[in-house]
């Protein structure tokens, strides 16, 4: 399994990304996002340059907030145009992962009619992204998009969208493990990458391993009945960097331990 860590938006982009391929983590999950990575302010070039120096892989994550599946067709057009800046500079860096978040705004008339724009989006990104050889994957999230029928139906009905699990967003609710068991166990062939946090099973609070209510021990046993080897980004926010290091430092702890239990 490969670890790697999310630059920080709110901090300078090439700072992050320095600091993350020091660091020896296995890959960068590149947010493009405002503050400090917002997608008209990056210097790709700069970026190309950071990724040569580092041999650093690239895993790509879009804005978490964008409406795109609002009422009113003009703003997701907008949302739209959006990603594709995005995804433009991930074809430049040579990515071949991008993540999007499904999102429900307050002012949706109804959840059948959020999920039939989300599914109308995804298949207009999937489709410009294939020409690039990219693949996306939807985030489980909150709400109806954090319930697995609702993602299953997404995905039976977008050729080639894959599936980025959140452990941590499974977790509202307190069902962290009870979900990602059984996304494993129905999304198998889907799942292509995950998100690590911590939280106390309310709020999303991306917290290092340990620090909430998510059983570790028991998810990272629960991977490897499942035979997952992909990747996996700790999204530990935290103005102390060490909570990253640490958190990187307990998983690896904790798949040494299941290793020698075997």
């Amino acid at each position: 399994m490969r670890i790697g860590a999310m630059n920080n938006p709110k901090k300078d982009i090439y700072k992050e990304v320095k600091f993350i391929a020091e660091q020896k983590f296995d890959f960068l999950d590149l947010t493009i996002e405002p503050g400090k990575a917002y997608a008209e302010d990056i210097d790709v070039d700069r970026l190309l340059e950071l990724k040569k120096q580092y041999a650093l892989d690239i895993i790509g994550h879009t804005p978490w907030n964008l409406p795109i599946s609002s009422p009113f067709k003009s703003v997701r057009e907008a949302a739209f145009e959006e990603y594709s800046k995005c995804l433009d500079i991930f074809i430049k860096l040579g990515v071949k992962y991008v993540n999007i978040h499904p999102y429900l705004p307050q002012d949706v008339a109804d959840a059948d009619t959020a999920v039939r724009h989300h599914i109308d989006f995804f298949n207009r990104v999937v489709k410009k992204a294939k020409k690039d050889d990219i693949r996306i994957m939807m985030e489980n999230t909150t709400g109806i998009f954090n319930e697995l029928p609702v993602l299953a139906k997404i995905l039976e009905v977008v050729p080639g969208l894959k599936l980025h699990w959140d452990v941590a967003h499974a977790n509202i609710g307190n069902e962290g493990e009870k979900k990602t068991k059984l996304a494993l166990h129905n999304f198998k062939d889907k799942i292509v990458h995950m998100h690590f946090s911590d939280n106390n099973g309310q709020e999303d609070l991306h917290l290092p391993l340990g620090a909430g209510n998510i059983n570790w021990l028991f998810i990272l046993k629960t991977l490897k009945e499942y035979s997952y080897e992909k990747t996996v980004t700790l999204e530990v926010h935290s103005q102390d960097l060490g909570y990253l290091l640490f958190s990187r430092d307990k998983m690896r702890f904790l798949m040494q331990k299941i290793e020698k239990e075997a």
